[in-house]
């Protein structure tokens, strides 16, 4: 019982606190303050054997473009693409600790080591085709989407359906744990702060995210007004491919904890 009053304390104190709209800086997240009472049992205390390490491995969903600054086609940028892809990003937690010391200095509430959060690997797993779906016509001078483009959403979509249920077996929970940030924030900020959430909430979850091409730049009230349709037509639509999947086997219980951070903001248009 405890623990999970713990719980639901942290996803209130990640809806509020974790940095308001946007990700201040690339350091670990403080402790938060239920942590540091004597007589609390931290999420840290249940962290399987084998997710005790320094890196944490999120699933993701973005309607970003490739960042074609980089060179590579695994990095995205601030661009809107015309298709959805999923994928895995690592985020590593430096310098590499071993695990004893890398829990006693995430629940400190003065480090001696400054942990800093760095982007790893991103790997795209699979990508829906290009939107609008195209249109044919079929006899008799009828209209019908493209049975060729439905056939590739129905592969890719199986992709995502079978990624989300490896990484539900694995998980001691059985739940997932969905972050879906606000504006002001590019792939890489929303990981660290989807990392942050998974790493203190215990490792226990299917961490993931679903991130949108929020503007960073120029004026914020602008970059708000600019941004928020975008957000508003596509996370309620795109994050249904998380929190509808049904599980093939019996169910553990399985749930999606979603987090929206800064859904509207004081002083802007709702």
């Amino acid at each position: 019982m405890l623990l999970r009053k713990t719980y639901r304390l942290l996803l209130l104190f990640a809806a509020v606190a974790l940095g308001g709209c946007a990700s201040k800086g690339k350091e670990l997240m403080p402790a938060p303050a239920i942590y540091h009472s004597p007589a609390t049992h931290t999420a840290f205390d249940r962290v399987p054997r084998e997710r005790r390490r320094s890196t944490v491995d999120l699933l993701y969903i973005t309607d970003r473009s490739a960042d074609i600054s980089t060179g590579s086609g695994t990095e995205y940028g601030e661009g809107r693409s015309k298709s959805l892809a999923f994928g895995s990003v690592v985020v590593k937690l430096v310098p590499q600790l071993e695990w004893a010391q890398l829990r006693h200095e995430s629940l400190a509430a003065a480090r001696v080591v400054d942990i800093e959060l760095k982007l790893g690997e991103v790997r795209e797993l699979g990508r829906y085709p290009t939107e609008p779906y195209s249109i044919v016509r079929a006899p008799p001078g009828r209209l019908r989407r493209d049975p060729d483009v439905l056939q590739r959403h129905e592969y890719t979509e199986q992709q995502l359906r079978e990624e989300i249920q490896r990484r539900l077996a694995a998980a001691p929970t059985g739940q997932i744990l969905l972050f879906v940030h606000g504006f002001n924030e590019t792939f890489a900020t929303a990981a660290y702060t989807a990392a942050d959430l998974c790493h203190f909430l215990g490792r226990s979850h299917v961490c993931a995210m679903f991130t949108w091409p929020a503007s960073t730049g120029g004026n914020p009230l602008f970059s708000y007004d600019r941004c928020f349709p975008t957000r508003r037509r596509r996370s309620p639509r795109n994050t249904r491919w998380v929190t509808s999947e049904k599980p093939s086997a019996p169910s553990r219980g399985r749930r999606v904890s979603a987090v929206f951070n800064c859904w509207r903001t004081a002083g802007a248009r709702p």
